[in-house]
């Protein structure tokens, strides 16, 4: 199963809450053993994305998969800066309780990202030179209009982020 890119906002008051409710829990399941030397089963429940669906607003729908995003990400870093290292601190946390890969943009941060992405102004032929230098097998690369999608889709995301609002994707 290939990665899912999914892009959010979230009012900038809530994200504590978000990060409160998204925090896995281990759950008690099935009866309690009769017998005090045997452990009740337990199971983790991981409600991140029920926090996320109640907190935050799914912004536009991005049509391709996750490690389109991931290799536009490692393209940008190479030329500039990882949307991952404009995240703020309280992504990792989010991350850990998701299980993939967080950026969570606030208003300073998606200017910054924007401009970078704009100012970077990659090209068709620069994909294929990204692939190329990675050694990367024909079957393993995107086509390149869609890693250029992928920016595209951060500045209309990143467009969406206010004083107001932050801005969160999730890779996973």
């Amino acid at each position: 199963m290939s990665l899912i890119s999914t892009f959010w906002t979230i009012n900038t008051l809530e994200i504590n809450t978000l990060l409160v409710e998204s925090k896995p829990v281990e759950h008690k399941i099935g009866k309690k053993p009769l017998l005090p030397f045997i452990k009740q089963k337990t199971e983790m429940v991981f409600p991140w994305f029920d926090a996320l669906n109640k907190y935050a607003q799914e912004e536009s729908t991005y049509q391709h998969s996750g490690m389109v995003m991931i290799d536009f990400d490692s393209m940008l870093s190479e030329k500039a800066e990882s949307i991952f290292n404009l995240s703020l601190p309280e992504a990792r946390l989010l991350s850990e309780y998701c299980g993939g890969s967080t950026a969570i943009i606030d208003h300073r941060h998606e200017k910054i990202l924007a401009e970078t992405i704009e100012n970077v102004s990659l090209s068709e032929s620069d994909v294929t030179k990204f692939y190329d230098a990675d050694k990367k097998l024909n079957n393993c690369r995107f086509d390149p209009k869609d890693i250029l999608y992928a920016g595209e889709h951060l500045i209309l995301w990143c467009s969406k982020v206010t004083p107001e609002k932050l801005g969160i994707l999730v890779i996973g």
